[in-house]
């Protein structure tokens, strides 16, 4: 019933680059990385929490927590969730209130 995942991702220097994390455009590597753990409530639908941990090479450290829902049925999955700062350190637009993430996926 329990599923946890783990992403990480290392985005090298290529100009500035939109991340809605630091609230807009920076200019440097970016070091990203997600945490889940999801409680599948039926075969369909799974609610649980999403840790997001974000570095910006130079400074920049944003991590944040929240809960997170995915649906997948017929080959169409969705997922949303809501991250609430737990760390902001040299935010370059000032700090954030929160962000949101939704997705929409398809399977051939």
């Amino acid at each position: 019933k329990f599923a946890f995942h783990q992403t990480a991702e290392y985005q090298i220097d290529s100009g500035l680059v939109y991340l809605p994390q630091f609230g807009g455009f920076v200019d440097g590597s970016v070091f990203s990385a997600d945490s889940s753990l999801l409680y599948s409530v039926t075969d369909t639908l799974k609610f649980g929490a999403l840790l997001e941990q974000n570095y910006l090479d130079g400074g920049g450290e944003y991590l944040s927590l929240g809960p997170s829902a995915t649906y997948s049925t017929h080959g169409v999955d969705f997922e949303l969730s809501v991250g609430f700062p737990v760390v902001q350190e040299d935010m370059p637009y000032g700090d954030a209130d929160f962000t949101i993430s939704a997705g929409l996926g398809f399977k051939f």
